[in-house]
């Protein structure tokens, strides 16, 4: 066979590759949403002990894909954490939470929003393990970045200030945490303000009425409380129960 031959060759067995590797991302792609949509329905239920093993699949796969340092990892790596610590097993929740977060820090930023709400996650597993002294810190940074990122005005900065208030209430630092409900209440009330000044009826302003305004406004993204399971990560990162 002649060299133009042999490189021919080559180039067509390449192409076959690429080929193959491409059916079979597809269809670990595939195998993954089915996964995501098996442990939704889980966790919906409540069946968290079977939701675990079902997201260990979900890790394994998505380390396969995307690497075991891709954000996506990162995300999934939270949400097993959650049900780690929804059934209790905090020793196990702690590493995943941690990994996430040093995940997010390398590939975003240290100052990502997503390292806010990693860091929130491990304050919350703390304060549920009473660990308190060394919530404290990743809550305050927490609540640092989202200043910095959002404004002070922020839905979710007044959020991570009701974290930072109800852990000063549970270790009985009632005259620290007052200051930071006022404050969050202050954001809250004044997005709500805007919300219902913004909401006029299409059907009632087109014949040149005023209605009034009685809009609810929509919630936050951000959790204030322990979720059930959150969602898969196509278009967003997998939430998980932090109080972000």
């Amino acid at each position: 066979m002649t060299r133009r031959g042999i490189i021919l060759v080559l180039i067509v067995a390449l192409c076959v590759l690429w080929q193959l590797s491409a059916n079979a991302q597809a269809q670990s792609t595939e195998e993954l949403k089915a996964l995501y949509s098996q442990l939704d329905q889980l966790c919906s239920q409540g069946e968290y002990t079977e939701a675990i093993l079902v997201a260990e699949k979900i890790r394994s796969l998505t380390e396969k894909i995307y690497g075991p340092d891709h954000v996506e990892t990162a995300a999934v790596l939270s949400r097993l954490a959650e049900l780690y610590r929804l059934t209790g097993q905090y020793t196990k929740a702690e590493p995943l939470c941690k990994r996430s977060l040093e995940i997010y820090e390398m590939k975003l930023g240290k100052n990502h929003l997503e390292v806010a709400k990693s860091l929130n996650n491990i304050a919350v597993l703390y304060r549920f393990t009473g660990r308190y002294a060394e919530a404290e810190p990743l809550y305050n940074r927490a609540l640092q970045i989202r200043e910095e990122a959002l404004g002070k005005d922020h839905p979710d900065v007044a959020t991570s200030l009701n974290n930072l208030a109800g852990l000063y209430c549970t270790t009985g630092r009632y005259a620290e945490a007052e200051p930071l409900y006022n404050r969050a209440l202050q954001i809250r009330e004044e997005a709500l303000a805007k919300s219902t000044r913004s909401w006029r009826p299409a059907s009632i302003a087109s014949r040149g009425f005023i209605a009034p305004q009685v809009a609810t406004p929509r919630p936050s993204r951000s959790f204030s409380g322990p979720s059930r399971c959150g969602r898969r990560p196509w278009g967003r990162s997998i939430r998980m129960w932090r109080r972000v």
